[in-house]
This record gives structure tokens, C-alpha cells and sequence, in this order.
């Protein structure tokens, strides 16, 4: 079964006073919906409350053989931290064990949102993208560190960003006029590149028949031999 070790005593006052206050809130219904045994629970609200204790630092361990729920457990008390808007790292000796905990917990956090990735901006994964096999899973795309970093880099782009768009904004909203002028001249050259480049690929498709024709009665009269 599922084994849980304390290093450090729970401080009774705040565990007794946190315990309470999980289990009056959303966030104790949440953790009860995780399905977790009484040790699992117990291994959980005692982490928060460690965290939440002002009177003693408290190291808790979590301990198991293979398969007794501690990565669900992890999972458990990160997702907790994460609704208590508590800065949490998570480190693993292995990109294994990162990702299968990661999963886990971003499982937990995506059934608690209501418009897809949206609130997954306070969660960031960071490692070795080729040996994690980032590109593999599309759960844990959104929150690597890398992709992050290359959506921003577009976002704060000089001709393509969010400041450049909103300097087009303002200068619609100042002088519309003008705007719809200019916009209008760069549609009338559109529309002239557009038909220059089709009369172009004409004359292009035009000449290649005629080199056709020219190279076939080449062939033709060569075919024929020397007239006697």
C-alpha cells in the first residue's frame, strides 16, 4: 500500500485550522474528486498546510513502492498550490519522470478550465526539447518554455507585433481619412502587381508553346533526311 513519511511534525494549530479550511472550500472538493486513498489525502492537505504554517519549516517526504500513486499525489498537491496561487518548482532526476508528473498535473489543471489552453500562463516546463520528445505531445506544448519564447519573439516583432498593430490603431483612430486613402492606393497596386505577374506568366507560357512548335519542326525536318 501506499506509504507516507513525515520529516518534521505537522504543526497541530495550522494543520488542524488548514484541514478545516480545505474542507470548507471549492478546493477541498476538488482534491476529494481526485480520488485519492486516505493516505494520499492526508500526504496532500499535510504539504499545504506545511506550506501555509508560520510557526516551523517543515520538509515532507513522500514515499512508495512502484505503482502506489505517489507521481498522482505530486500531481495533487501542485495542483492545490497552483489554485492557492503559491510559486511551486518541480525537479526530477530523469525527463521521464518530469514528463509523466507534468502530464498528470496538466490533466488536473485543463478539466478546471473553461476556454481550452486559456490560464495555463502561470505553468512553464523547461528541459531538453529533442530528448524530452517535446514535439510528441501536444498536451505539453503549450507550456514549454522554447515555444513560449518563439510566440513572444512574434508578438514584440518590429512589423508583425502587438506594438506596430497597435501604432496602426491609433493612427486609424486619428485620421481615418487618410488611412482609407492610403489603403485604397495599396489595394489599386495590389491588384496591378497581381495582373502584371498573371500577364507575365502568360507570356512566359506563351513563349514555351512556341519554343515547342519551333523545337518539333526542327525534329520534323531533321526526321525527313536530305531531300535527293
Amino acid at each position: 500500500g501506499f506509504i507516507f513519511i513525515q520529516v518534521g511534525e505537522n504543526c497541530a494549530q495550522c494543520f488542524s485550522r488548514e484541514r478545516h479550511s480545505i474542507d470548507t472550500s471549492k478546493l477541498g472538493a476538488v482534491i476529494r474528486s481526485f480520488d485519492l486513498n486516505e493516505a494520499q489525502e492526508e500526504g496532500v492537505l499535510s504539504c499545504i498546510a506545511a506550506r501555509e504554517c508560520s510557526h516551523k519549516n517543515t520538509v515532507k517526504l513522500i514515499w512508495g513502492p512502484p505503482g502506489t500513486g505517489k507521481t498522482k499525489t505530486a500531481s495533487s498537491i501542485l495542483y492545490s498550490l497552483l489554485k492557492r496561487r503559491c510559486k511551486t518548482l518541480t525537479c526530477a532526476p530523469t525527463n521521464v519522470a518530469v514528463l509523466e508528473l507534468t502530464s498528470r498535473f496538466i490533466r488536473l489543471v485543463m478539466k478546471s478550465l473553461d476556454y481550452l489552453t486559456y490560464g495555463l500562463g502561470d505553468i512553464v516546463l523547461f528541459g531538453n526539447k529533442k530528448r524530452m520528445r517535446i514535439d510528441d505531445d501536444d498536451d505539453l506544448f503549450d507550456i514549454f518554455l522554447d515555444y513560449r519564447a518563439n510566440v513572444l519573439s512574434k508578438c514584440f516583432a518590429p512589423l508583425s507585433g502587438w506594438k506596430h498593430h497597435l501604432e496602426l490603431m491609433i493612427c486609424l483612430l486619428e485620421d481615418p481619412e487618410n488611412q482609407y486613402h492610403e489603403y485604397l492606393n495599396s489595394e489599386v497596386k495590389r491588384d496591378y502587381e497581381i495582373d502584371n505577374d498573371d500577364y507575365l506568366k502568360e507570356e512566359k507560357e506563351l513563349l514555351a508553346i512556341a519554343n515547342q512548335q519551333t523545337n518539333q519542326e526542327k525534329r520534323d525536318i531533321y526526321s525527313q533526311g536530305p531531300n535527293i
